[in-house]
């Protein structure tokens, strides 16, 4: 799939969070991505939250109509990731097809639509990389996997730096799985 994506994003100097974990895999998935600092709104919230009550305003909602509700289930990991938010807004971005709607049931089983769909990939694929990301961090000294002390990190600020870049995501080295078609081995999305 390929198109050209505006992505409003935090801005880090250091890994792949804010605007760097969204950015790449949309990247690798083929979109030309523009990166907006958030920061270059900082000045402007009025203009921001005047967007956001029009927004609300037109928001097509009826009350009245049950919604589907969908999960799915992936097992827990230990520890705080970084980055984890804007990788996973930035798959579902890139795997929603909305195309899909016109065509179902043909192609999307009973109660599956093309978000749900998305949510699914970008779901399993952000859990994978979490899962590569965890052996990772398993493997470092063990400084670097201390457990989060607030006190102690206000004492000594390198404790806290060496635990976030080990519990960095590893965007790079799962270009495999950003890239990948899960098909049926996504977990699907319960209805």
């Amino acid at each position: 799939m390929e198109g050209r994506v505006l992505s409003i994003q935090s801005h880090v100097a250091f890994g792949y969070v804010g605007g760097k974990a969204a950015a790449f895999p949309l990247q690798c998935l083929g979109y030309d991505v523009d990166l907006v600092n958030t920061a270059n709104f900082s000045n402007h919230h009025t203009a921001i939250l005047e967007g956001a009550k029009r927004l609300q305003r037109n928001s097509i909602s009826n009350e009245n109509s049950p919604s589907d509700v969908h999960a799915q289930c992936v097992p827990l990991l230990p520890g705080y990731f970084f980055g984890v938010g804007d990788l996973f807004s930035s798959l579902v971005l890139a795997h929603y097809n909305p195309s899909l709607e016109s065509s179902l049931p043909q192609v999307l089983p009973l109660f599956r639509t093309s978000l749900s769909e998305a949510v699914s990939q970008a779901l399993t694929k952000t859990h994978a990389v979490l899962c590569k990301t965890f052996e990772y961090s398993e493997q470092l000294p063990e400084e670097e996997r201390l457990v989060t002390d607030d006190e102690k990190d206000a004492v000594e600020p390198i404790r806290k730096v060496r635990r976030m870049r080990g519990r960095e995501l590893r965007l790079v080295q799962s270009i495999d799985i950003i890239r990948s078609d899960f098909g049926d081995a996504t977990r699907r999305l319960e209805h």
